[in-house]
């Protein structure tokens, strides 16, 4: 029993029946002129249309000056140069400001290190002297203890 085919099989069935003209294999044998498909016809009719996307200054010019998107992107275009300038400045004045606010915080955040260090560092000092007093009271108590005669 046979299976049914799907879509893409009789799609591919047909593609398969036409002959493809890049793959002649007579020599000197010229390539078959194939019926345009509409999509062809479409594309051919849209390739023949002026785009003003990519037409030259002349061309602009001679349209009129129709206003509009038109007039906005030919601005745009015709002060390229200068709007790449004003960026930049822009860009680097935004830099120049952010600089000294970085500066800013990173001072602050060392003066509140320094505190903290600061705080640490006295309480260390606090803990030596009293180590050196106990020391100073443990010798005491040995040598009055080394004075003493030994009982026995």
């Amino acid at each position: 029993m046979q299976q049914p085919q799907t879509d893409w099989q009789v799609r591919a069935d047909a593609a398969a029946s036409i002959p493809n003209p890049m793959y002649a294999c007579k020599a000197g044998a010229t390539p078959m002129q194939q019926p345009q498909t509409d999509w062809q016809s479409r594309a051919d009719a849209a390739a023949s249309k002026p785009n003003p996307l990519y037409a030259s200054g002349a061309d602009r010019t001679s349209q009129g000056g129709s206003g509009g998107r038109g007039a906005l992107c030919s601005f745009i275009l015709s002060n390229r140069s200068c709007m790449t300038a004003g960026i930049a400045v822009l860009v680097s004045l935004i830099a120049v400001g952010l600089v000294p606010l970085a500066v800013d915080i990173n001072k602050e955040r060392n003066e509140d290190d320094m505190r903290q260090l600061s705080t640490t560092v006295d309480a260390l000092k606090l803990g030596l002297e009293k180590e050196r007093n106990r020391t100073t009271a443990l010798e005491q108590r040995l040598q009055e203890m080394n004075m003493t005669p030994a009982a026995g």
